[in-house]
């Protein structure tokens, strides 16, 4: 009884040790304290940025009756328009971007490249 009662003591602290070093490390979780603590907001700016860029390129390409295509600008391309180094990796930076990008570019041009309403 003593043997099982010291084991499952054991057993609990070493759970209290473990599990808040499991929870706060996971790929992409560079939102907690420490080197990347402006990550989060540097992501929020990425895809404000994008999202803004996109809406300015896809009304122009609508304007112009080009093709649905977000791939043609070289912002969406190179992805890192107002990166800092203190918003963590480039490549999660260019991700959100890209993601507010595509979502501006889709609201001002039209879902799929399809008609666009002018009451937004």
């Amino acid at each position: 009884m003593k043997a099982t009662l010291v084991n499952g003591v054991l057993l609990a602290g070493l759970s209290l040790l473990v599990t808040p070093a499991c929870a706060v490390h996971h790929p992409g979780a560079y939102h907690h304290r420490g080197a990347y603590a402006d990550s989060a907001r540097g992501q929020q700016r990425a895809y404000d940025r994008g999202y803004h860029h996109g809406v300015q390129a896809g009304t122009r390409d609508w304007e112009r009756h080009w093709r649905f295509d977000p791939w043609r600008h070289s912002r969406y391309r190179n992805a890192d328009s107002g990166y800092r180094s203190r918003y963590g990796p480039r490549q999660y930076y260019s991700r959100a971007y890209r993601a507010g990008f595509r979502a501006g570019y889709e609201r001002a041009y039209g879902p799929r490249g399809g008609r666009r309403t002018r009451h937004w």
